[in-house]
């Protein structure tokens, strides 16, 4: 994991099979210290379907710390969700233009960079993902709440 200054948010999601139980692992910094370190339970998603979680939770939890004039770097190691997030490629499936729209709206007003890093840049995330899934840990309410209006079911 990186060690910089700013915001950063280390996200990744997991799901044991395609689609099969998954988790949405957050690693929310602010100059290289720890702010939030959170795993959860998302249900049952195919992996990419839990990548876009992981950052819309990930997205929720930064802009309850954050002041709307900040910059927020987000690290995932999910090549699609990073190169379809700076518009890179396409994103084509419906509900994944769902998830990717919602995380889109949540960040207006944020300043915003996308990059990927590789698995061992995100082992942090990566192991609160596992943790949500093995742990059950359910979602804020309120994030459920958003999620349900817009006929996302976890």
């Amino acid at each position: 994991m990186t060690k910089s200054k700013g915001w950063c948010l280390f996200v990744d999601g997991a799901s044991r099979g395609n689609p099969g139980l998954s988790g949405a692992g957050i690693y929310l910094t602010h100059n290289g210290e720890a702010v939030a370190k959170r795993g959860y339970f998302i249900g049952r998603h195919t992996n990419n379907e839990a990548e876009y979680l992981a950052l819309l939770i990930g997205v929720f939890i930064a802009k309850k710390h954050m002041k709307e004039a900040c910059e927020l770097r987000v690290f995932s190691d999910s090549l699609l969700l990073m190169k379809q997030m700076i518009g890179e490629y396409r994103v084509r499936k419906p509900e994944l233009i769902v998830l990717h729209q919602l995380v889109t709206k949540h960040l207006d007003g944020f300043s915003c960079t996308f990059a990927h890093v590789y698995r061992e840049q995100n082992v942090d995330a990566d192991a609160l993902a596992n943790t949500g899934i093995d742990t059950k840990t359910t979602l804020p309410v309120s994030f459920i709440s958003l999620l349900r209006t817009h006929g996302i079911h976890v």
